[in-house]
């Protein structure tokens, strides 16, 4: 590039543009040039976030109808949850999509882990004698009482919000770490 007059620039070019001055130059102005850059840098920017959102929700992310009033009032029947299927190591108190053997997809939350002693007493949860506190459940909520219960090698032991509809650990035994499909990241609410 050559300085021409002042915040003018001769730009060599090619054969493809012509015209200008010569064969060979083109004459822009050096903040035509700065926006035009500017701009490329943006466009790529969005480019490659877009390309992003749309690998993670193709590849991790997933949406999942829920048909059932288990995670009530945390969830309701009508709901739809985004899931995350690459987090399949679910942390305690986190809401999980498993299979049921039927292939059902099933929305509950984790309450303790392979090798831990759970146990429901007078509407209380233990995980290895230590209470779990569950500041998500409505008051309403009550826990049926439930033996002490090891959490076999490979599995999780799950309970729905809704202790009295859910289908849960306490009926179907702890779940598979095999066929939990992700975990929870986002709640889509039901239309009014």
């Amino acid at each position: 590039m050559t300085d021409t007059a002042a915040g003018w620039q001769a730009i060599p070019v090619g054969p493809l543009v012509t015209g200008e001055l010569d064969d060979d130059v083109v004459v822009v102005h050096r903040s035509w040039l700065r926006r035009n850059r500017l701009k490329t840098v943006l466009w790529s920017i969005l480019a490659m976030v877009a390309v992003a959102a749309v690998l993670a929700w193709v590849f991790a992310l997933q949406i999942v109808a829920l048909d059932s009033a288990a995670m009530e009032p945390t969830l309701d029947r009508s709901d739809q949850i985004v899931i995350n299927r690459l987090d399949t190591n679910p942390q305690r108190g986190q809401i999980v999509v498993h299979r049921g053997p039927d292939g059902t997809l099933f929305a509950q939350r984790v309450i303790a882990f392979e090798g831990e002693t759970v146990t429901i007493l007078n509407g209380v949860i233990t995980v290895d004698q230590a209470m779990v506190i569950e500041p998500y459940l409505d008051d309403r909520i009550i826990n049926d009482d439930f033996a002490a219960y090891t959490v076999p090698t490979g599995t999780v032991f799950v309970l729905g919000d809704n202790r009295q509809e859910a289908m849960d650990s306490r009926l179907m035994g702890a779940v598979d770490t095999d066929t939990i499909v992700g975990t929870m990241v986002w709640q889509v609410p039901s239309q009014p």
